[in-house]
């Protein structure tokens, strides 16, 4: 899977549900060379899919902390150049 396919999957899924939530999760899981994507997607703030993007992380920290937490220096210093970009 691709970013654009994350963008895809995102903008497809209509409703907020536990259960698409944990669908795109999986698939983030999955394909985890998409969630630094995913986090640069959360930061658009003009964005509909942006929403879709910050409850996705949201559930996958809330539900995969363990594994997030060795890529946390890094996803940290990556979201802090792209917020300072702007």
């Amino acid at each position: 899977m691709h970013n654009k396919e994350l963008i895809i999957l995102l903008d497809s899924k209509a409703t907020t549900t536990q259960e698409n939530r944990s669908r795109i999760a999986t698939t983030i899981l999955n394909n985890r060379h998409l969630f630094f994507p995913l986090s640069k997607i959360s930061l658009v703030t003009d964005s509909p899919i942006s929403v879709k993007a910050v409850w996705t992380l949201k559930f996958i920290l809330k539900h995969t902390l363990i594994w997030i937490s060795s890529h946390l220096y890094i996803s940290s210093a990556h979201l802090s150049k792209e917020y300072n970009r702007e």
